[in-house]
């Protein structure tokens, strides 16, 4: 047997994660349980037997009393486990009438909230799973967001249940598009059927379509040898960079612009904040992996063309080289408890150092007539762009009773949508 150092239950001795919190077992903690030796003399009653549950991810059998799987993390709280469930507690908020009052929901918080925070935030228990290949935490929270909606029907108080966004890989953006794709060339095919010349048109444009493919593939390799051979030709190999942190879109190729920090590149150019940047010399920046591949092929000094969402087209200077932003501290230039990166060039990207590509909240429902419904994305509350609990309390902390806070948030259309709340 092992103990938890983070809530002291007793797991078993190969349990990867924590039965009860979900905290994942660190190397130097199985060196200290391991360093216990047990005495082989020594016999000790039988423990019976205690109702088993299967996981419904990895279907290794846990305790029934077990929040977590033991093997993988996974949540056992929606799985058939045969002990009785745990007691519901309604969400409430001041000012809501009882008709209009949230759903009961089973949760069950995990450690202590800020009392400051405590009226606005309820946090539910993390859950793990694998992402990529390998193990990482990856936390579903619930968030109550508490006050009337100013300018939105004047109701007396309502609630938000949301939870971190779910990762959707470029592979599945990809297919997605794709898929968008090929149904539309169904459809141009069932129209071209119904003429008397359907098979010798569909042969003609087919073909037609792959020679122009082609040709613009010939052209973009070309142009591509031409800026790696600049990029090889520089003795310092000085790869430009913007000077800005980005956030994947949730729903769509594109990066928003979450900062631009002063005296570099960006902050000389038309490039502001928010702004969703989809194309750089024509190329298509799906993510903030796309832009720094870009930039590789390019040297200080080169001007590039950034295409932004609503078709507008900037140019842009660059100015900065990556080598200058090496032994940089980004916390020291920038506010702090805004975001949570470490120095280099990695550090430029939200998205990097958080694993997860798509910044914000999933929204899973709503009590309020107006505003984001299941499936929008809220990626900024107040000043702060939000990817964790963390930033959540950092925009209430500063938000007293009787202040406005201003939401932005995704819609299903990935369009960006506002809206505001009065904290009575």
């Amino acid at each position: 047997m092992k103990f938890c150092e983070k809530c002291g239950t007793k797991n078993e001795s190969d349990a990867i994660f924590c039965s009860e919190c979900g905290a994942k077992w660190s190397v130097a903690s199985d060196n200290l349980n391991e360093a216990t030796p047990e005495s082989g003399s020594i016999k000790t009653a039988t423990t019976p037997t205690k109702n088993l549950v299967t996981c419904p991810h990895c279907q290794a059998l846990n305790a029934s009393d077990n929040i977590f799987c033991e093997a993988c993390g996974q949540s056992l709280m929606e799985s058939n486990q045969p002990a009785s469930p745990m007691p519901e507690q309604v969400a409430t908020v001041q000012g809501t009438s009882e008709a209009s009052q949230p759903e009961s929901i089973p949760t069950r918080p995990i450690g202590e909230q800020s009392p400051d925070v405590a009226p606005f935030l309820q946090t539910s228990a993390e859950l793990h799973e694998k992402k990529l290949g390998h193990e990482h935490a990856n936390a579903r929270r619930a968030m109550y967001i508490a006050g009337a909606v100013v300018a939105l029907g004047g109701v007396g108080g309502g609630a938000y249940y949301v939870s971190q966004q779910p990762v959707a890989s470029q592979t599945e953006k990809v297919a997605k598009k794709t898929s968008s794709e090929a149904d539309s060339t169904d459809t141009d095919a069932g129209s071209v059927e119904d003429l008397d010349d359907s098979a010798s048109s569909a042969d003609e444009v087919a073909s037609s379509s792959q020679a122009q493919q082609q040709a613009a593939a010939d052209k973009a390799a070309k142009v591509r040898a031409k800026k790696l051979a600049k990029v090889q030709a520089d003795p310092d190999n000085k790869s430009p960079w913007f000077g800005m942190v980005t956030g994947d879109m949730p729903y769509d190729s594109g990066i928003m612009i979450y900062e631009i920090f002063p005296g570099y590149t960006a902050s000389q150019s038309e490039l502001e904040p928010e702004m969703i940047i989809t194309e750089m010399d024509g190329e298509e920046i799906a993510d903030t992996a796309a832009m720094k591949q870009f930039l590789t092929r390019h040297i200080v000094g080169d001007t590039i063309t950034c295409t932004l969402k609503d078709g507008t087209k900037i140019k842009v200077k660059l100015t900065t080289p990556r080598s200058k932003i090496n032994n940089v501290t980004y916390s020291e230039k920038i506010p702090a408890g805004n975001y949570r990166y470490s120095s280099g060039f990695s550090g430029a990207s939200l998205g990097d150092m958080n694993e997860d590509k798509e910044m914000g909240f999933y929204v899973t429902g709503n009590t309020y007539d107006s505003g984001p419904v299941s499936g929008d994305i809220i990626f900024k509350v107040g000043k702060y762009f939000v990817s964790s609990n963390q930033d959540i309390e950092n925009a209430f902390s500063h938000s007293g009773p009787g202040s406005t806070l201003t939401i932005k948030y995704f819609d299903s259309d990935n369009e960006i949508q506002t809206m505001s709340i009065d904290l009575s």
